[in-house]
């Protein structure tokens, strides 16, 4: 059984290698065959390769057995076999640079070969230009040489003729002189300069026709007439000779510099906005003489608008802008550097005095300069004028006259001004002008600006027919102006090089005041102080002086006992204790610390005088050059914000002769500068609200006189002012926050997660109500000082609308009802010895207690006379506005309310529950 089983083994194995046996014989009868298709083979690899990665590949490896082959089609396929793949691309990135590298080097020299021989030809075009104007030079000479010889030989033979015949005439009449010929040849010559400039640009041959010369004879004559400085141009080659004014060349220079750095091409690509080359017309019809009515100048026709006007006749024209250092893609924020000018002209028949213009710009400019204008504030350049616009004066050039006056001259009825600043917000191609413009001179009436083109603004005011001008007594000069501040500053004696000048300063305002007042003006020609009376600067240095126009002029002068050498000093006033002194003192009205009162207050300190000697400068050393100074400023500590206007010229100012005969003295010359009261935008005070029938204090508000940057990160300028007990008022802000916050614990107020800031003011003021009944009620005002400085001869002043009939009496102060100067108004000042509010000072122990304000307080009582039903409860007891001395305090926009209205919204649902807690039970119970 076991050999029966073998054997079928075998054969079954016989069986299966059979096939095997004829497959190996098929493959070894195939195998050259397979040889001869490698390469195809390896073609179709290569395809493969390509067709997987999108680029052919040489069949570098086809030589390899068939075996081999198969795997590395798959992998090259599959993106595998990446090493042999780099490898060529190295070597084929590596011919590519080798190939861009050589066609550079290539370029280069094709360039570098190109330059040269352009140079080349530069050079040798040079060349010939300068042999040729060589030999153009040499040719005129000799040309010269033959005329001189020529016409030596020509006078030669006239003066042989001349001896020759000049026997034979007799003189019968007498002829033309030499002075003749002389002005005949100097006429013959203007001419000649005249066509030239007329002409611009003329040629030479019809220049010698025109005026029977030669050519040379005109070539030698400009020749002449340049070196004179008479004319100025060049001489083309072709004959022809340009003529350049000297303003044309100022404007190259200038934009050469204003450049920095400028290639000839591109000048040249510019000249035609430097130099017009037309022909000048003549102006038949003269509208005026820019050369003061000599006929000099010439002056370009005016707007057809300006001959329709009677009146005040202003325009605005602008001139050019230039974008500005950084470039910015942000349109508003880019600046731009632009220029205007804008014109205002007498065409009525009534003199202008001291004129003032507004011009209404709104694109947040900043002006950096001005020419034949202040600005009337005072303010120094540069400033910035944002988009409120400006009001310009008059400098030097105040007064206008009218054109009848004038007989047409334009320097006495118009004036100028040239502006140039930086402004921002338009785009390229926009054309950045001001809203509006107008006069602002009392008694005119200006309608809407127009606007021609994109560049001129223009209107025509007239008088006003409605306006009715107080009677005034006629004067020279412009009569004295009112506000509230004026300023007279009085020539009294002048000399030739220097003049005494006294400055007064009255205080006109009922309310207004200054404390410890400092003043300041800008020279205009150089002036110095050498000293001074009833008054000092803040500074005493000669530098400027030794190293300026003045210690050049001044050799011999002793400049260590100058007072002041400042462009713009800071004047104070002397303390009282230098009132009598011989050196400084001895003037009325001065020595006062500074201090100024309201007329109403007390009229003989309502006034204040110091006197300087001011030294001048040439070309003004002689004794009516009188130039006064200008951009006046005056301010003082807690005081109202007043704003100056220009120097105006008045009629001289007359004081009472000093021995007391009945006799006037007047001053040489007066000028006056008017300063009116402007709100701050920031208080310097404020007021704060209680009353008897609540137990929280109104305080003042937060950030009411300003909060710094810098404080605000650890407060909030937004939250409301939190509530305080009554003795918190006498406890310095940085000590109120434990007790606004135990006080809001005790009383339930809400407490904001950041604390509100502190007002930062240096002088508050409570108003209390202290008590109400049938026929009157009464209030307490408080005053606390928490600054430093005190304040003598303290006033306030309180507005109470309804109240104010019903005031009785104060009992602590001296109280007036400013029933004229200030509607609804009451004045309180201290009485004698009560009359210092101090300042902040320790407590007696300052390590325990804290600092204590001056305090000032007075109980103040009413009457329910005309107001019988006054609600003082709902706020009708507190004043509307109060000042304390000038300076308008900020008030809470709050009133005190019972003390169950103050109660927040958490023990307000508590008492509603604990309410509802007792009904209920009440009804159970029931």
């Amino acid at each position: 059984m076991e050999e029966m089983l073998a054997v079928v083994l075998s054969m079954l194995l016989v069986l299966a290698l059979i096939p095997l046996y004829l497959w190996k014989r098929r493959q070894d009868s195939r195998l050259p065959h397979d040889h001869e298709e490698e390469p195809q083979v390896a073609q179709r690899e290569g395809v493969v390769r390509a067709t997987g990665r999108m680029r052919r590949r040489p069949a570098s490896g086809a030589s390899t057995s068939a075996a081999a082959a198969a795997p590395v089609v798959e992998e090259t396929v599959d993106g595998s076999d990446e090493e042999g793949e780099g490898e060529y691309y190295e070597a084929k990135a590596s011919k590519k640079r080798e190939k861009k590298r050589q066609e550079r080097e290539a370029q280069r020299q094709v360039e570098q070969a190109a330059r040269e021989s352009r140079n080349t030809k530069q050079d040798r075009y040079a060349e010939m230009r300068r042999r040729k104007d060589e030999e153009r030079e040499a040719q005129e000479r000799q040309l010269e040489e033959e005329a001189k010889a020529q016409k030596a030989r020509e006078e030669e033979a006239a003066a042989l003729e001349f001896e020759k015949w000049k026997g034979e005439f007799s003189i019968d009449a007498e002829g033309t002189t030499e002075n003749e010929v002389q002005d005949g040849h100097q006429d013959l010559l203007s001419d000649f300069v005249e066509y030239i400039k007329k002409h611009k640009c003329v040629p030479l041959e019809d220049l010698a026709a025109e005026f029977k010369l030669r050519t040379q004879e005109c070539i030698n004559r400009i020749t002449s007439l340049e070196s004179m400085g008479r004319l100025s141009g060049v001489m083309d080659d072709r004959g022809k000779y340009i003529y350049i004014s000297q303003e044309e060349m100022q404007a190259v220079a200038d934009y050469i510099k204003r450049q920095g750095r400028v290639s000839i091409s591109h000048l040249a690509s510019k000249s035609n906005q430097f130099i017009d080359l037309e022909p000048k017309a003549q102006v038949e019809i003269c509208y005026g003489q820019a050369g003061g009515g000599d006929g000099d100048g010439e002056v370009a026709a005016p707007p057809p608008e300006q001959e329709d006007c009677d009146g005040i006749f202003l325009s605005y024209q602008f001139t050019s802008r230039e974008k500005e250092l950084p470039r910015l893609k942000n349109v508003s924020a880019q600046a731009w550097a632009f220029k205007s000018e804008a014109t205002i002209l007498n065409a009525g028949l009534t003199e202008l005095k001291a004129w003032k213009m507004y011009i209404g710009f709104q694109h947040r400019e900043i002006l950096v300069e001005t020419d034949g204008a202040l600005l009337v504030d005072g303010g120094d350049l540069p400033a910035q004028l944002g988009t409120k616009g400006a009001t310009f004066a008059g400098n030097p050039m105040t007064d206008l006259k009218t054109m009848i006056d004038t007989a047409g001259d334009y320097t006495q009825i118009q004036a100028k001004i040239k502006f140039k600043g930086t402004q921002f917000g338009l785009g390229t191609k926009a054309t950045p002008m001001p809203k509006s413009i107008s006069l602002v001179n009392d008694g005119f009436k200006c309608p809407n600006a127009r606007i021609r083109g994109k560049t001129t603004m223009f209107v025509c005011c007239k008088k006003d027919p409605k306006f009715k001008a107080k009677k005034i007594e006629k004067t020279k000069f412009m009569p004295k102006q009112k506000g509230d501040l004026s300023i007279t500053y009085d020539v009294l004696q002048t000399f030739a090089n220097n003049y005494l000048a006294q400055v007064t300063i009255d205080n006109n305002h009922p309310l207004g005041r200054l404390d410890h007042w400092n003043i300041t003006w800008e020279w205009m020609k150089g002036e110095f102080i050498n000293n001074m009376r009833g008054a000092y600067t803040h500074k005493k240095d000669s530098t400027e002086c030794l190293y300026g126009m003045a210690g050049k002029f001044y050799k011999d002068l002793d400049f260590s006992q100058v007072m002041n050498c400042e462009k713009r000093p800071v004047i104070t006033d002397l303390p009282a204790d230098r009132k009598d002194d011989p050196k400084v003192g001895k003037l009325p009205n001065c020595c006062r610390n500074g201090t100024i009162l309201p007329g109403l207050m007390d009229k003989s300190q309502s006034q204040s005088i110091f006197q300087l000697q001011v030294f001048k400068l040439p070309p003004d050393d002689n004794r009516t050059a009188l130039t006064p100074p200008q951009k006046w400023k005056i301010n003082g500590a807690l005081n109202p914000s007043y704003k100056c206007g220009p120097p105006i010229r008045i009629d001289p100012t007359q004081f009472p002769d000093p021995s007391g005969l009945q006799a006037t003295s007047a001053s040489v010359a007066s000028w006056q500068v008017v300063c009116n009261i402007t709100k701050p935008a920031v208080p310097r005070c404020c007021v704060s609200f209680s009353a008897y029938y609540s137990d929280s204090v109104v305080p003042c508000s937060t950030c009411a006189c300003g909060c710094k940057i810098t404080d605000t990160g650890k407060c909030s300028p937004r939250e409301p002012a939190m509530l305080l007990p009554a003795e918190a008022l006498l406890v310095p802000f940085a000590n109120r926050t434990e007790k606004a916050k135990a006080w809001a614990k005790i009383k339930h107020y809400d407490v904001p997660k950041k604390l509100p800031c502190p007002d930062n003011c240096g002088v508050s003021l409570n108003w209390h109500i202290d008590s109400d009944y049938s026929n009157g009620w009464t209030a307490r005002l408080t005053l606390f000082n928490w600054g430093n400085d005190p304040f003598q001869d303290w006033y306030t002043a309180v507005k109470m609308n309804k109240a104010y009939e019903d005031y009785e009496n104060v009992y602590s102060f001296n109280g007036t009802k400013m029933e004229k100067e200030v509607n609804s108004t009451i004045m309180f000042t201290g009485l004698k010895g009560l009359n210092y509010l101090i300042g902040i000072k320790n407590g007696s122990d300052s390590n325990k207690n804290p600092m204590v304000p001056g305090k000032q307080q007075s109980m103040i009582s009413f009457k329910k006379k005309h107001f019988h039903n006054i609600d003082i409860k709902a706020g009708e007891g507190f004043p509307t506005r109060v000042l304390f001395n000038g300076e308008e305090c900020a008030i809470p926009k709050r009133f005190p309310r019972n003390n169950a209205q103050h109660l927040n919204s958490n023990a307000l649902m508590v008492l509603c529950i604990a309410i509802l807690t007792f009904l209920f039970m009440t009804d159970r119970f029931h």
